[in-house]
């Protein structure tokens, strides 16, 4: 299975407009970063504190070091395809973690809740590290009330059922009794390898995502 993924993949991105979703509007067209190397790899997971699923691990040291895939295009590991404002995969997760670092009032994500693409408006696509098979959500912060550092994160599956809840510690006493406001990240596909198989078959993933929202 892993073999005719990365041959379908490599299928789609041999042509410069389809690198990744985005592409065909970009002038000049995006390139696929080189293979990422092990030492690469392993900086990167020393600084994220958990081990990449082995299918993304695969791609970024067998195809390239992001750039390709939907969105946007994968963030790489140290040194590959960033996202905006040049962040690295290891900068986008602490800026979705930390809430020293965190952009704006965005909420932030469960632990291993891993950004792994862009699809414009601070709209990621995520992958569920605790899984061996890295399922996908989504994710867009506006949908949601921005709450403080109390922030609670619910992981919600396609038909509204919650998988998982999880709540940050807070930083400092909290006097308010405004409750935690939820963030909802919604199950895409079950598997990484469904995701892509889908992306490289040429599915529409983006509108995937918009019909998943209308149950919300």
């Amino acid at each position: 299975m892993t073999q005719e993924l990365m041959t379908l993949i490599r299928r789609r991105i041999a042509k410069p407009k389809m690198i990744h979703d985005m592409a065909r509007s970009m002038s000049p067209a995006p390139q696929v970063n080189p293979p990422t190397t092990p030492e690469q790899i392993a900086a990167t997971e020393a600084n994220l504190g958990f081990s990449l699923p082995p299918l993304y691990r695969q791609l970024l040291t067998g195809i390239g070091n992001g750039g390709f895939g939907p969105g946007y295009g994968l963030l790489g590991a140290q040194g590959g395809h960033a996202d905006f404002d040049g962040r690295s995969l290891t900068e986008v997760y602490r800026q979705t973690h930390d809430m020293a670092t965190r952009r704006d009032d965005a909420p932030l994500l469960p632990e291993k809740m891993l950004p792994i693409c862009n699809w414009g408006c601070g709209i990621y696509s995520c992958l569920d590290c605790r899984e061996t098979d890295a399922p996908v959500y989504f994710y867009n912060p506006d949908l949601h009330v921005l709450a403080d550092d109390r922030l609670a994160s619910t992981v919600t599956d396609a038909k509204g059922v919650v998988v998982w809840t999880y709540q940050p510690e807070p930083i400092a006493p909290v006097e308010s009794e405004i409750e935690p406001q939820a963030v909802c990240l919604i199950l895409h596909r079950r598997s990484l390898a469904e995701w892509l198989t889908a992306w490289a078959s040429k599915a529409r993933l983006w509108d995937e995502m918009e019909n998943l929202l209308t149950a919300f």
